[in-house]
């Protein structure tokens, strides 16, 4: 049932148990069960620096809403209620630098080579921050694409956890947080179908008591995964892969437009005789000019990016098991 108020949403802030304690509790000379969640939002959420908190790696951060995340990353795994957790970092959709193109080809050949190898997610956690209540076009287009990646199937290993909460105004940020849990176009949808909503308080032991809600999940096949790697599909055939090429599609139309409607303005500065606004003119028909063809080429190397990433992947994700299986016999025999 839908959570109506922000009392209903859960909550996941600081606990009392330590991280000495909890790492106490993994050193029980067993193997550890590996627990692997990855971190998706849109850039300047905190996902890094959340990820950097809990297993003490050095992921960089970036500054105000300017990712650093241009790849996707593995943290430091860390030990956790008797397993060991691995946090996956990856770079939004709204990346200042990486085209989205990019972004969609590392985080699909990611996620498709690591589950071949036998790898599949105990969860995901979507970071949103909380002051972005309204919907606004690179929240729902990051959460679009979030939506598409995951699918229905998986909801209940889904975790949206709302970040940079007001130490001022908590009363006003609550109420952002059941505007956001009511919103048929955001985070009411996939409320309704299992995930839950959390807020981190920027803490430590907020943060791991956020991470403690996957650690009994069972593993569950993200749509993307399923499509790529036992359905056979390219990766513009996905769901992810099919509304990126739409938008490309979408955005090259209104480039094209806009170029039509600023010739005839030429054209017409020309019969006028007005050569300053002309020339201002075709300086703004290159830059469109640019941006169209940018856009063309993004459309249109999907697949052939996807088919030249997967081999070095596959690599990757050999090297990453081995770095697990070290990790997990330095603490089981500690």
């Amino acid at each position: 049932m839908l959570h109506e108020t922000h009392q209903d949403v859960q909550h996941a802030e600081g606990n009392e148990l330590q991280v000495s304690e909890q790492l106490a509790e993994a050193r029980d000379g067993s193997e550890l069960e590996e627990v692997v969640i990855a971190v998706m939002g849109a850039s300047g959420t905190g996902k890094s620096t959340f990820i950097n908190l809990l297993s003490g790696s050095n992921l960089r951060v970036g500054d105000g809403l300017r990712s650093c995340t241009s790849k996707v990353e593995t943290s430091c795994s860390f030990p956790l209620l008797g397993k060991l957790v691995t946090l996956i970092d990856t770079p939004g959709f709204d990346d200042t630098i990486v085209s989205e193109t990019d972004i969609l080809t590392m985080i699909a050949v990611y996620l498709s080579a690591s589950y071949q190898a036998g790898y599949k997610l105990n969860g995901v956690i979507y970071m949103h921050r909380i002051s972005d209540y309204r919907v606004g076009g690179i929240s729902l287009r990051n959460f679009n694409m979030f939506r598409k990646l995951c699918g229905d199937e998986t909801l209940t290993n889904v975790a949206i956890v709302t970040t940079f909460w007001s130490e001022v105004d908590l009363a006003r940020d609550a109420e952002r947080e059941r505007q956001l849990s009511t919103d048929n176009l955001l985070f009411a949808s996939i409320i309704q179908g299992g995930a839950i909503m959390l807020r981190h308080d920027g803490m430590q032991a907020g943060a791991l008591s956020v991470v403690e809600r996957f650690t009994d999940k069972k593993p569950r096949i993200l749509r993307i995964q399923r499509e790529l790697v036992e359905e056979g599909k390219s990766i513009t055939e996905t769901a992810a892969g099919m509304e990126l090429v739409r938008r490309l599609s979408t955005l090259q139309e209104s480039y094209v437009d806009q170029l039509t409607q600023l010739q005839t303005d030429i054209d017409d500065m020309f019969l006028k005789r007005d050569m300053s606004l002309e020339k201002e003119l075709e300086h703004v028909r290159q830059d469109l000019l640019r941006a169209l063809e940018k856009t063309t080429r993004d459309r249109d190397r999907i697949s052939r990016e996807y088919a030249e990433q997967r081999a070095a992947a596959d690599l990757k994700v050999q090297r990453y098991k081995q770095s697990f299986m070290r990790n997990s016999s330095r603490w089981s025999n500690t």
